[in-house]
């Protein structure tokens, strides 16, 4: 057996060992057939799915295999041919849903959200504030900066925290959570003192201490007793009918008017002050009521303004004739409240406000401007008032009893002061400082007056009434009355035959 060398061994082994040369690879096909085969494919198979749902899924899942976004997207949209409400399908689209539609993108849906609200809006009467839509009525609330509670109450933001906080009122008095016991046990927050109902009315029972008695539609400052304070709280808001029925319109936010317990403090709050008094004309000396046109507390640089009357509960007759006043009181404070003279009373308070010791001039009190600025004429004015005092339906009268003897009453005062004077007289009515010296003279007009309102509302006199549509309707826009007013006296005028028999009757 031969040997070979080593060297000659090592290199046999080593040429067995390696690998015999593999046969070249297949070459692969171009990238750009590849596709052009998906894509044939792709279209092949949504071919064959066409108007099947479940089978344009699976060619869906197919496509997304390999990628092929745009034509996932193209099976997605032929999904939506089926069935336009697979959300699956929108979802991956990147629609968004809103008031069960799908857009295609969120600049889309916050257009038609916007188109449906501004629709909505307008079908309520809506109108734009800011950035929203809102209520016409609203508008001064949010002006104040007031906020709506979830019963819809309009509140300022301070009176929304504190009843968030627990806080309760008591009238118009904010009471702490701590003294809520003190509210149990039937005590009343007089200044620093809680004092039972009794000592309360005997506290508010002075000249500027009255009660400040919120009711449905005023705010009733009163030296009476509680018990007919309430009494003449729902004296005015039972018949208030009467004069929304006359404007078509209500005030805005509850006015105040003061009720007095007697004479004394009724002719003292017409005197005024030592250096103002408290009403411009003598209505107070001929009535049960006045209007205190020139009330006005410098301290806080308030227009106290308000309907003013007394309720004497010490007698019989007092008792009788203070539902007079409360209702002429009111009916002056709800004309003032409808038809007020903001721009004069700027002008008023300016003059004191940030002040030290700033005293109200009565001499320097704008009294012309403060009855220019208004929209109505005095006949309407104190007419609306005394129509609520003196030419009520009682309703209250015992069974058989003469439900409109306040008419009858007023027309028997009319024919003690001479009769009735001509309409185009009472229509022209202006008040003046002669009223002072002349109580009936203010008493007289004040019941004339009251006798064309009530002529217009229940005289039943056809042109004068459809006058009285067309003045109201003008009133309730908030524009100029001096037209409307005019055609209403004209139809007057024109009826003072009907007017005189319905005086009679």
């Amino acid at each position: 057996m031969s040997t070979l060398p080593l060297h000659l061994l090592l290199a046999a082994l080593l040429s067995e060992a390696r690998p015999s040369p593999a046969a070249a690879p297949e070459p692969h096909p171009p990238a750009a057939t590849v596709q052009d085969d998906r894509k044939a494919e792709f279209e092949k198979r949504l071919a064959e799915a066409k108007g099947d749902r479940t089978a344009l899924w699976k060619v869906y899942d197919w496509a997304e295999a390999f990628g092929m976004t745009k034509e996932s997207r193209q099976v997605l949209r032929a999904i939506l041919e089926v069935d336009d409400g697979d959300a699956k399908a929108h979802e991956l689209l990147g629609h968004v849903q809103y008031d069960g539609k799908w857009f295609p993108n969120e600049k889309k849906k916050l257009e038609y959200q916007q188109q449906k609200e501004e629709a909505e809006a307008k079908a309520k009467g809506y109108v734009r504030y800011k950035d929203t839509w809102v209520d016409p009525k609203d508008i001064p609330y949010l002006e104040k900066g007031w906020v709506k509670t979830e019963s819809g109450e309009w509140v300022d933001p301070e009176e929304h925290k504190r009843v968030t906080e627990g806080w309760v009122k008591q009238d118009l008095t904010w009471i702490a959570p701590e003294d809520k016991p003190k509210l149990e046990q039937g005590l009343w927050k007089c200044g620093d003192q809680w004092l039972s109902l009794e000592e309360a009315d005997k506290y508010h029972s002075k000249f500027g201490q009255w009660w400040q008695i919120p009711g449905r539609h005023f705010v009733l400052w009163t030296t009476l007793d509680r018990a007919t304070a309430m009494q003449a709280l729902d004296e005015i808001d039972g018949g208030l009918a009467d004069l929304n029925s006359f404007f078509g319109v209500s005030p805005k936010t509850p006015p105040h008017l003061l009720l007095l317990n007697s004479l004394d403090q009724y002719n003292a709050m017409a005197k005024g002050s030592e250096t103002v008094a408290y009403e411009a004309f003598g209505f107070s000396g001929g009535t049960y009521g006045f209007f205190a046109d020139l009330w006005f507390d410098p301290a806080s640089s308030k227009y106290l303004g308000c309907g003013v009357g007394y309720w004497d509960a010490s007698s019989e007759a007092g008792n009788r004739f203070g539902r007079h006043a409360a209702r002429l009181a009111a009916g002056l404070s709800y004309v003032e409240a409808l038809d007020a003279s903001p721009k004069a009373i700027a002008k008023l308070t300016a003059s004191t406000s940030g002040k030290k010791n700033a005293r109200f001039d009565p001499n320097k009190f704008p009294l012309g401007d403060f009855y220019g600025e208004k929209r109505l004429p005095f006949s309407l004015r104190y007419g609306a008032a005394a129509f609520f005092e003196r030419y009520f339906i009682d309703r209250t009268a015992p069974s058989g009893g003469d439900v409109h003897w306040p008419r009858h009453w007023a027309m028997q005062n009319i024919e003690r002061r001479g009769g009735l004077d001509p309409l185009a007289k009472i229509l022209a009515f202006q008040p003046d400082q002669s009223m002072q010296a002349d109580p009936d003279k203010a008493g007289k007009m004040a019941s004339q007056c009251g006798l064309v309102i009530s002529f217009i509302m229940h005289g039943n006199c056809q042109p004068v009434q459809e006058a009285h549509r067309a003045w109201r309707e003008a009133f309730q826009a908030g524009g100029d009355m001096e037209k409307p007013t005019l055609a209403l006296f004209k139809a007057l005028e024109a009826s003072e035959a009907e007017f005189r028999k319905y005086a009679s009757s």
